[in-house]
């Protein structure tokens, strides 16, 4: 029961961070070729190789804000089922959450990593935008960066060199984003292992 209320409550504040920086929107899409519970794994392992030998993916996932499990009771709700509806085009993002850092009881389940998916569902808020903007030229360009701590950035799904990234921030407007996302926990890209420990921005212009 403690195990439950914990994870009720994780994801209570979790949906009203979402709720707060974001907006959503109802999109008719057509849909081709969707991930499947066991893709969103892959990916991530091969993505994140820290993850792959060390830490266990557990059968459960927050799509846009929600969590759905691999099997339920109540067939509906698996996660499977709700990545049917958008095609693979429609993920924006796939990471993760290490459940060891989350303040929850989690002894009853056998796992460390949460994956995390957000769809283009999700619509930013321009004053999220700006946050994060400043964030990321702020250890670019500002006054008190720090050369090999910058994070790596990822271009419409494509991973950058420093070089290309200081060029594209220097004209980047937020007016130009779509969707922008950090993720300052180190994280290990293939061909970006070293910059990547400095953090990931993802960035989706319109």
């Amino acid at each position: 029961m403690k195990t439950n209320i914990s994870f009720t409550l994780f994801f209570l504040l979790n949906v009203l961070f979402i709720s707060s920086c974001v907006t959503t929107k109802k999109v008719s899409q057509k849909v081709t070729n969707s991930y499947t519970s066991n893709e969103i794994k892959q990916y991530i392992q091969e993505r994140f190789l820290h993850a792959s030998d060390i830490l266990k993916i557990g059968t459960m996932f927050i799509l846009d804000g929600v969590p759905y499990y691999e099997k339920s009771s109540r067939s509906e709700n698996t996660i499977d089922l709700e990545l049917k509806k958008y095609d693979k085009s429609a993920i924006r993002t796939i990471y993760f959450v290490n459940a060891s850092k989350l303040q929850i009881v989690c002894s009853a389940y056998d796992f460390d990593i949460i994956p995390i998916i957000r769809t283009n569902e999700i619509k930013q808020k321009r004053k999220v935008k700006k946050e994060m903007m400043t964030w990321v030229k702020n250890h670019y360009f500002g006054k008190h960066r720090i050369v090999n701590l910058r994070p790596l950035v990822i271009f419409n799904r494509k991973p950058l060199t420093i070089q290309t990234a200081f060029k594209l921030l220097q004209t980047l407007k937020v007016g130009h984003i779509d969707f922008i996302q950090k993720h300052e926990e180190s994280q290990v890209i293939t061909g970006f292992e070293q910059i990547s420990k400095n953090g990931v921005v993802e960035i989706f212009t319109k």
